[in-house]
């Protein structure tokens, strides 16, 4: 005797761009209706199937910051319901009052979009006379620096969100494959030259 259930399935689809939301959705059930179509090999059979909704990856994230410190330890007075379905509290407003952990004041924040208003830098750093300088051609770096920054804000501030010095080359590499999965959207800079990083 045969049981009917429901499965949940997460499919990726490659869509020309050209096509608006309905010409996607159309042409991704056709080639479901396909796969539908086809004859079970394994006793379970699909009896029928819905297109519910376009799912598209995002371009960006949006981080807030407080606009005194920079931080993203950042806080926002909430009020929660229980949602029954969900068995959990979910959010229903967020008010005006916000809070830096760093500051432990009340704050007001900056946004700041990860593809647009961050990047990822990397500097190779020399030691000059009791100072460390960034490395010009033909230098032989001394240690590597890494700092994740935002673009300036309206008001010309620069935020540093991380910052992680007298890194050798090797950690220098590790520290930023990290950055780069912290912050996939942002843009990286490296300051120095492949033939320094022998």
């Amino acid at each position: 005797m045969a049981k009917s259930i429901t499965a949940t399935v997460t499919l990726n689809f490659d869509v020309p761009e050209s096509l608006n939301p309905d010409q996607q959705k159309e042409r991704i059930a056709e080639d479901i209706g396909r796969l539908y179509d086809a004859d079970s090999t394994t006793g379970v059979a699909c009896t029928g199937f819905e297109v519910q909704g376009l799912k598209r990856p995002p371009i960006s994230r949006i981080h807030f910051l407080c606009a005194g410190c920079g931080s993203p330890d950042v806080r926002a007075d909430a009020y929660a319901e229980w949602d029954v379905v969900a068995g959990a509290w979910v959010l229903h407003s967020v008010y005006d009052e916000k809070t830096c952990e760093k500051c432990s004041s009340s704050c007001s924040l900056i946004e700041v979009d990860e593809a647009t208003g961050m990047e990822i830098q990397a500097f190779a750093m020399v030691d000059d006379k009791d100072v460390s300088r960034q490395a010009q051609d033909g230098e032989t770096p001394a240690f590597y620096d890494v700092m994740v920054t935002t673009d300036p804000t309206p008001d010309g501030d620069i935020h540093t969100l991380h910052e992680m010095d007298d890194l050798s080359h090797g950690q220098m590499e590790k520290t930023l494959a990290v950055m780069q999965d912290t912050y996939p959207f942002a843009p990286v800079t490296c300051h120095f030259r492949d033939v320094w990083e022998s």
